[in-house]
């Protein structure tokens, strides 16, 4: 018999791929419009995001491309809907495949915007690309609950171009971008799980409402196959009569048994058939006439009327057994080896189902035509914070505020005429708090086709909703900063221009236009900055007076097309044609970007120049006052030089020995030029001190024994002095080492107990004590002067200020202004508490120097007490000297030393002369001469035979600190300042005489290098 065909009503019937198809449709209808939306927005931000660090040429071709790929799926979309009513399921497969090929597409757009930076290296970035683009790539995911193909063919094309571009960065990824990386791809695979089980689950709807239809179709047609269900029952049939003997049977009996045609005949008996079975190896390994007998006892007795065979090749044959009335039975043998395998795989599917409603995230709610709720999973329940039972029967609207009900409202009313679409909506929660939830309806019908409710599919969004509402506020928040740089640019007194990798000016503020005389016009266009310079050649801009400050533009350039990571900023100068100058200055990125800024500095410039000038006239007045002072001690100290040296004679002349009132005379004479020595050389020191060219000696200094020295050394004027004065020291235990210059302390102490003799009373005391504490060593001087007034303290560091004394007492009011000054240079601090009527005390402090860094202090000075020449012969001296009177007082001061033969000479060449005539024991030697000075002498006596090693001291009015290096660095023995001091003349003379007896290799003379005494007149 042959099998008849459906009808025509049957075959009409959807199967389920095209109901599937039509509901993957619905979504796409429903989510493209979001879907461009979303993209568009992303687009526009992930350009104004990388506006400068984005390839101006990639945008050309990204952002029409991103275009015309949202015009496509919109054109689609837009087409789709005008014609969904007329689609047949053909049409429904190609519309399908026009969606998907759109959705690719815009895919592979997005992907391509990994290439839109130049680098990758900068981890805002990256983090940046990641937000976007996966957050597009999640968001088709999440919208691909109907049609997961699609969905992934966005997000694979998006995200893998941007994937790879971070994975093949130099060195590790930073940890951000890697948790972004790991983030979306955890959030991409979650999406798909679900998208899988929400299409499965949508399947297996379908599959049941198909199955419902397909029995109905089979209880029409049970009449029609009964009368063919021998022959095509698709199952084996063997019929026993009465006596159990076969009557009838099908192929697929012998097929399902696996027995041969001629092995069953007509009339055989039951038992002889189960025999022939168990020789087939049904029964298994049993012996095969017991379980024959066995099972024809069962069956006769009414036992089980299903039995299972199990064959050799596996296959699963279920055999039946049917008692006819009339007597006999009818034995139906079917292969049921698929079937087991589909009951159990649907087993497998429904806990899967049942699995994915209990673990899923989002919340299924099926409810009936009346809007009650029929069933809810666990996931909704969850959002509404309720229990199922708690749900059950409730209408949707008990679960929203007034507002949402009319979302809900509106979107029945489009279900009812066939338009779901997924929408928005926020739902109460059970505790009066909301929840921001995404659903997707489906209808449910039957299997007549009659709607018997609705499915929802409900995602929380509340997290994207709160990420959305922080863009935003972002976004606010860059435009509002946008807009407070923009008008920080304009404020601004530098002008200031951007220009891109490509050449072109990007931003700039009004001052840059100002300031380079450009108009607003030719900047809105955004020129390269070719045209820039054209229209400023065009226009005359550039004059003769641009001068170059750092390596010229090429040399920067190459050095950033060469990769260098670091280089200076160009900075040149340019002159307008008006005068007006400006400084240049262009800082320049890795990708030949630049920012360039303007600044006026015609000011700034004319201020320096003034500078300058006032610093180089500050200077040359210095010089001139250093070269005046230089004269003026050269010029005072010759004739103090005759003073002080004749009355010194006068003073030791024992041949013809002063009347007393004549020796009381001359010791004025010799205390008033002593007097005017020291004005000299406190007035020179001042001129020093304020010219920076007075050097000092800080090394620790025992302030203890200084000041022992001192006051002994000021014992005799104490005791001189008329008015009967006391001078005392008390000291206290402790480091009292300070640190300090030794002459320049004892310089000041002298001046201090010198004022305090000369303002005390008569009869006064005068006491100096000393000691250390919190790490400062302390000093202080105290008379029972008259005292002063506190307005007038401040005076007394005065220089020639003498607080209306003139005359009063002797004096030049240097002293103290010149103590502050050495106490300031030796890091240390001087004052004075002082009274009317209570006299006055002076105070040293000075920073505390270690104990164990202390020397002693006269380790290095020459011995005070240098014996007489008294034995050993006649010595040759030769004095070259040009002036008459410093002549015979050098010779009357030898006159002393009777050993002495002392030769002279008027100027240099003389002397040479005179030298290598008779090489002399001894050379003194003035500086100034009228030929040529005393450091060419030096150098020419070096070169006469046996004048090696005579030692040759230098005798001059220069007493300047440069002039005793300079002939120290020349080869002189010593240095004798005038006005000469006639026991430390006799005292150097003697000392070198004595050395000369075994004498010590001198160093050849040399010229110093650049002489100030060359430029100074020669004494008179």
């Amino acid at each position: 018999m042959t099998p008849t065909l459906a009808s025509p009503a049957e075959r009409e019937l959807p199967p389920i791929e095209v109901e599937v198809v039509a509901a993957r449709l619905r979504a796409h209808a429903a989510g493209t419009p979001v879907a461009c939306l979303a993209g568009a927005l992303a687009a526009g931000l992930l350009v104004w995001a990388l506006a400068e660090q984005a390839s101006l040429l990639h945008l050309w071709w990204w952002l029409p491309a991103v275009g015309a790929a949202v015009a496509l799926r919109l054109g689609i979309w837009s087409v789709h809907r005008q014609r969904l009513s007329t689609v047949d399921e053909n049409g429904q497969t190609r519309w399908l495949t026009a969606y998907r090929v759109a959705i690719v597409l815009h895919g592979l757009v997005w992907g391509a915007a990994a290439g839109l930076p130049t680098t990758l290296a900068d981890p805002a970035l990256q983090l940046l690309l990641l937000l976007v683009v996966g957050g597009l790539a999640i968001g088709a995911l999440a919208q691909a609950s109907r049609d997961l193909s699609a969905g992934l063919s966005f997000a694979l094309p998006a995200v893998l171009p941007l994937a790879l571009a971070l994975l093949m960065q130099h060195g590790a990824l930073p940890a951000v971008t890697v948790v972004g990386m790991i983030m979306v791809a955890l959030l991409m695979l979650l999406l798909v799980r679900a998208a899988q089980r929400a299409q499965r689950a949508t399947r297996d709807l379908i599959a049941i409402r198909q199955a419902e239809q397909q029995s109905l179709r089979s209880a029409r047609l049970s009449e029609h196959r009964l009368r063919q269900i021998f022959d095509y029952a698709g199952q084996g049939i063997c019929i026993y009569d009465q006596d159990l003997r076969v009557s009838a049977w099908n192929e697929l009996m012998l097929v399902h048994n696996g027995v041969k045609a001629g092995d069953v005949h007509v009339g055989m008996r039951l038992r002889e058939a189960l025999v022939k079975l168990g020789g087939c190896g049904l029964f298994g390994e049993v012996e095969i006439e017991a379980e024959a007998d066995r099972r024809l006892a069962a069956i006769v007795d009414g036992g089980p009327s299903i039995v299972h065979h199990h064959h050799a090749d596996g296959r699963l044959v279920q055999a039946r057994r049917v008692p006819l009335p009339e007597g006999g039975l009818v034995i139906f043998y079917t292969d049921i080896t698929e079937q087991q395998a589909a009951l159990a795989k649907l087993a497998d599917e429904q806990r899967m189902r049942a699995l994915v409603q209990e673990a899923t995230e989002q919340g299924f709610w099926t409810i009936d035509n009346d809007l009650l709720t029929s069933d809810a999973n666990p996931a909704m329940c969850r959002m509404l914070g309720l229990t199922q039972e708690q749900m059950l029967g409730r209408s949707i609207y008990d679960f929203v505020d007034e507002a949402n009900a009319e979302i809900f409202r509106q979107h029945v009313r489009l279900r009812a005429h066939g338009r779901a679409e997924g929408y928005e909506i926020t739902l109460r929660r059970a505790d009066g708090s909301q929840v921001h939830c995404f659903n997707n309806a489906t209808p449910i019908v039957d299997a007549q086709g009659h709607k018997r409710g609705a499915l929802g599919l409900f995602s929380d969004i509340s997290q994207h909703k709160q990420t959305e509402l922080l863009l935003r506020q972002t976004g606010e928040q860059l435009a509002q900063k946008s807009r407070l740089l923009e008008h920080t640019l304009d404020s601004l007194d530098q002008g200031v221009l951007s220009v891109d990798a490509g050449g072109r000016c990007t931003a700039w503020n009004q001052r840059f236009l100002e300031l380079m005389q450009l108009p607003l016009s030719l900047m809105q266009s955004q020129p390269k900055m070719a045209a820039v310079v054209r229209y400023q050649v065009e226009h005359d801009h550039f004059g003769p007076g641009r001068t170059l400050l750092d390596p010229p533009v090429r040399e920067v350039l190459g050095r950033v097309l060469e990769g260098a990571a670091d280089h200076p900023p160009l900075r040149y100068l340019r002159r307008r044609t008006d005068g007006r100058l400006l400084e240049v200055v262009s800082h320049i990125a890795a990708d030949a970007a630049m920012v360039r800024t303007y600044t006026d500095v015609t000011d700034a410039h004319a201020a320096e120049a003034a500078l300058i000038a006032a610093r180089d006239e500050a200077e040359r007045a210095n010089r001139a006052k250093s070269d005046f002072l230089s004269r003026m001690s050269h010029e005072l100290r010759t004739p103090m030089n005759a003073v002080l040296g004749f009355g010194q004679l006068l003073a030791a002349d024992t041949v013809e020995p002063l009347s007393p009132s004549q020796a009381e005379r001359v010791r004025a004479l010799l205390r008033g030029g002593q007097h005017l020595l020291t004005l000299i050389d406190d007035i020179l020191d001042i001129s020093r001190i304020e010219a920076g060219t007075l050097q000092l000696n800080l090394q620790p200094v025992d302030l203890l024994t200084l000041v022992r020295d001192t006051v002994n050394l000021m014992q005799p004027t104490a005791r001189q002095a008329a008015m009967g004065l006391t001078l005392h020291a008390q000291v206290d235990a402790g480091d009292s080492v300070a640190l300090a210059d030794t002459t320049r302390l004892r310089q000041v102490l002298l001046n201090l107990l010198s004022n305090a003799l000369k303002f005390n009373r008569p009869g006064g005391e005068v006491q100096v004590s000393c000691g250390a504490r919190d790490g400062i060593v302390w000093c202080e001087v105290s008379d029972q002067g008259r005292g002063i007034a506190k307005d007038q303290q401040p005076k007394l560091f005065q220089a020639f200020e003498r607080l209306n004394m003139n005359g009063a007492v002797e004096g030049s009011g240097i002293g103290l202004a010149l103590s502050r000054s050495l106490m300031t240079l030796m890091r240390g601090e001087i004052g004075v508490r002082s009274a009317p009527g209570e006299g006055s005390v002076f105070w040293l402090h000075l920073p505390c120097a270690k104990l164990a860094a202390a020397s002693a202090e006269a380790a290095g000075e020459p011995a005070a007490n240098q014996p007489a020449l008294t034995s050993g012969g006649q010595h040759d001296v030769l004095y070259i000297e040009d002036n008459e009177v410093n002549q015979v007082l050098m010779a009357g001061m030898l006159a002393h030393r009777p050993q002495i033969s002392l030769r002279m000479a008027s100027d240099g060449a003389s002397g040479v002369a005179m030298a290598a005539e008779r090489v002399p024991q001894l050379v003194l030697l003035d500086i100034q001469l009228p030929d040529f000075d005393g450091f060419e002498v030096l150098r020419r006596l070096r070169l006469l035979p046996g004048m090696a090693t005579v030692p040759v001291l230098a005798v001059s009015a220069n007493a300047l600190p440069t002039d005793l290096q300079d002939a120290h660095i020349a080869g002189f023995a010593g240095y004798l300042t005038k006005p000469l001091d006639f026991a430390g003349l006799l005292a150097m003379v003697d000392l070198q005489l004595a050395t000369a007896k075994h004498p010590r290799p001198l160093r050849p003379a040399a010229r110093p290098a650049a002489r100030r005494s060359a430029q100074r007149p020669r004494p008179g």
